[in-house]
């Protein structure tokens, strides 16, 4: 009967070779992942980042798109515009019903939900079926960005460092709207049909979703008043009644409005 021989050298080697899961954490991106997950508040606000981009893609997809949109439907520049109108309509109706699904749902919920709603706007969108269907996305990608918006931004705000961060956040914005035209104008200047460049729109809309659930959990954010020095939670009747007390600078309302309406659907989609 023959017999193995073992070293004390080879015995060493086998006792401090590293194992599977030791070399699985020595991966760079295994430890990027893992650094993401130690520290969630860096996960979410890039989940908003990314929020940002998709909300600033969006904004300015039509512009480059309009002269091929309304020959191909057979209408009128006007009942084009109705897109715009269609969204700003979704805008309105998250901003009346977010204080409400945020204080039921809580933030996590509800920041995935808008990304559920703008994904399934660009679904019906892409296939071109029909200009009614059109303006209806429109609503819903409206409605869902409404929500993410105002998530992101009052998550954002309640970081550390809030100016610098939310300075960044919109940034974020500005690259999803400076890209979103020079792509749609490549699609349509290559003879790809218009319709198909919301098949971009809609990857990062799902990509945006898996963030958000990965960042957020689908947990709710605490929504505090400090009063006589204790929390005390806030009815969603309170929160309303609370903003609409806020007094309102009539020019610095005056100068969002304008520049909100003179930049997004202007030059930056062209």
């Amino acid at each position: 009967m023959s017999t193995v021989t073992v070293t004390q050298t080879e015995v060493d080697i086998a006792e401090n070779s590293p194992t599977k899961a030791e070399k699985e954490r020595s991966k760079p991106f295994h430890q990027i992942w893992q650094r993401l997950k130690s520290d969630n508040a860096l996960l979410k606000e890039m989940a908003c980042h990314l929020t940002m981009i998709v909300a600033g893609w969006n904004g300015a997809a039509a512009g480059p798109l309009i002269p091929y949109i309304q020959p191909y439907f057979k209408v009128s520049f006007t009942v084009t515009s109705l897109i715009y109108v269609g969204e700003a309509i979704g805008f309105v109706l998250g901003g009346i019903s977010n204080t409400w699904l945020t204080d039921r749902y809580g933030l996590g919920k509800v920041i995935a939900f808008g990304a559920l709603m703008q994904t399934l706007s660009y679904a019906l969108i892409a296939p071109a079926i029909h200009m009614g269907v059109m303006v209806f996305g429109s609503v819903i990608a409206g409605y869902g960005l409404s929500l993410q918006d105002a998530a992101a931004n009052a998550y954002i705000a309640g970081c550390p460092n809030m100016a610098f961060k939310m300075g960044l956040a919109h940034s974020f914005f500005g690259w999803g709207a400076f890209l979103s035209p020079l792509v749609g104008t490549a699609f349509v200047s290559h003879g790809v049909q218009w319709s198909l460049f919301y098949l971009t729109a809609l990857g990062l809309s799902g990509l945006n979703v898996v963030a958000v659930i990965l960042a957020f959990k689908l947990k709710a954010a605490p929504v505090e008043k400090i009063a006589g020095g204790e929390g005390v939670p806030w009815t969603c009747q309170e929160r309303v009644r609370e903003l609409l007390r806020v007094p309102l600078d009539p020019e610095l309302g005056m100068h969002c409005a304008g520049s909100r309406a003179a930049v997004t659907p202007g030059p930056i989609p062209w």
